[in-house]
């Protein structure tokens, strides 16, 4: 059977031409039929837009400032109390401006010492570490945390207090065993407890095990005004001696 070439080869010129002819129309043919299908022809091809929805995710805020944290594990770490000297020895103290909250205490001889409570921040380090008194386990207690302190639950009921309440707490031995004391001893006066300071990231080590501080206070939502006066400065006297902190 000869080839489809030999055959149109073979035919004369008219014959030729109304094959050609034919073939066209069919090309031409599948080619409109297949742009119909896809939605050609003489209309206007039309597109769709789907319009994308963007979802802002604001971070969780941490319970002890309200202030976004970019971090969830921090919310999942326990508070950290430290009790920090504010004697003129102790100064200049370490770490406080990282603290979520600060409570000042008045002890004896008309000093004060600081109860700092660490969570959202880490601080290199904080210190110098003092001695508990017995107002601070009742300070404390509501943070559920690890209590650091250089000594001190000797003296009257301090120890019975903190047992009492269930507080876990360091004093400078145990700060040493965990490997989180820090020494310095060109700090303040050079002497014992001024020189103490604890490295708070391995405090969180420590107290791995412990659950996250509950909220504390109440929070504005984001764009919501504070109602009231405002004030650049308050001043509260505490004691029979008129003391300012």
């Amino acid at each position: 059977m000869s080839s489809l070439i030999e055959r149109f080869r073979a035919m004369n010129s008219q014959a030729k031409a109304v094959t050609v002819v034919g073939i066209v129309v069919v090309v031409l043919a599948v080619v409109l039929g297949v742009s119909a299908a896809m939605g050609g022809g003489g209309d206007e091809a039309t597109t769709t837009t789907v319009g994308e929805t963007t979802t802002t995710l604001v971070p969780p805020p941490a319970p002890l400032t309200g202030v976004p944290v970019d971090d969830p594990a921090i919310l999942e770490r326990a508070a950290v109390g430290v009790k920090i000297g504010n004697n003129v020895e102790a100064r200049p103290q370490s770490g406080l401006d990282s603290a979520d909250i600060v409570y000042e205490e008045e002890v004896e001889g008309r000093v004060t010492r600081f109860l700092a409570v660490f969570h959202s921040e880490a601080p290199d380090l904080v210190g110098p570490i003092r001695s508990v008194r017995l107002m601070d386990p009742f300070i404390f207690n509501p943070f559920d945390g690890l209590f650091v302190f250089s000594g001190g639950d000797q003296v009257g009921n301090r120890r019975a207090r903190l047992q009492e309440l269930g507080i876990n707490f360091l004093r400078e031995e145990e700060l040493a065993n965990a490997g989180a004391r820090t020494l310095d001893p060109n700090h303040g006066n050079g002497v014992r407890p001024n020189i103490l300071f604890a490295d708070v990231q391995r405090l969180w080590e420590v107290s791995a095990n412990q659950e996250a501080p509950p909220q504390m206070f109440s929070y504005l939502d984001e764009g919501e005004a504070f109602q009231g006066e405002p004030a650049n400065s308050v001043t509260v006297p505490v004691g029979s001696g008129g003391f300012n902190p």
